[in-house]
């Protein structure tokens, strides 16, 4: 339980779907579900990977921003390269 609650701490993750506090629970479930000794290796997996799909999923409106901000600040310089175009 500890280290479910010190994942959800540490990450501080928001889903665009969701509020902050449905997020965080949905987190500290996957993290439950991922990590419980009862689980066959294959429950793992199939968790652990939901837990990755989930995290990624709520990162991506941070990268966006973070990108839109290096896009606004490079456009203007005349130095934002083709691929980060492509990738934003």
């Amino acid at each position: 339980m500890t280290k479910g609650l010190l994942e959800v701490a540490d990450n501080r993750l928001k889903h665009p779907e969701m509020t902050v506090k449905e997020t965080m629970l949905k987190l500290f479930a996957i993290f439950l579900k991922a990590e419980n000794a009862a689980n066959t290796k294959y429950m793992k997996e199939k968790y652990t990977g939901k837990l990755r799909e989930f995290i990624e999923t709520c990162e991506i409106a941070e990268e966006l921003n973070d990108l839109s901000d290096e896009r606004a600040n490079k456009q203007a310089k005349g130095k934002w390269p083709e691929f980060k175009e492509k990738y934003y």
